[in-house]
């Protein structure tokens, strides 16, 4: 699997064909966790709908529906929710990611609670450091 797997990390050639890039977090592992991650960033940074079309092309394309993917949106959620916390808590560089990562998530705070309401739809779990983190940055 990728690690990254994001709109962001797909550049297109002058020919129209697609080149993934940022390959740092590859690792053999289940798809899916690459799968969960790109729906819960096109659905939260994009639009629903932009979420869905892209599940309906993977399924299209593997020839079955995915099963247990909200085990993995979950835990997609999770790991979304650590970066940010961790980062606007103790600092990006703690996770290694760049100082500007902390303005961009300020600026994204809408997304990330969406990634939040998510969370708390799927497991009906609340996370006190997250709501904390949301009354100081919101």
């Amino acid at each position: 699997m990728h690690g990254d797997f994001h709109p962001n990390n797909i550049l297109l050639r002058d020919d129209g064909s697609a080149v993934v890039i940022d390959w740092a977090g590859f690792q053999v592992s289940d798809a899916r966790f690459d799968l969960a991650w790109t729906l819960l960033l096109t659905g939260t940074h994009g639009s629903v709908e932009w979420r869905d079309a892209i599940l309906q092309e993977y399924e299209r394309l593997v020839g079955a529906k995915v099963e247990q993917l909200e085990w993995f949106e979950t835990f997609a959620c999770l790991r979304r929710l650590r970066v940010v916390t961790v980062s606007l808590s103790e600092g990006a560089e703690k996770l290694g990611l760049r100082p500007d990562a902390v303005t961009r998530m300020q600026q994204q705070m809408g997304a990330i609670q969406q990634v939040y309401a998510l969370l708390l739809e799927r497991t009906g779990i609340r996370v006190a450091e997250v709501e904390r983190l949301f009354a100081v940055w919101s």
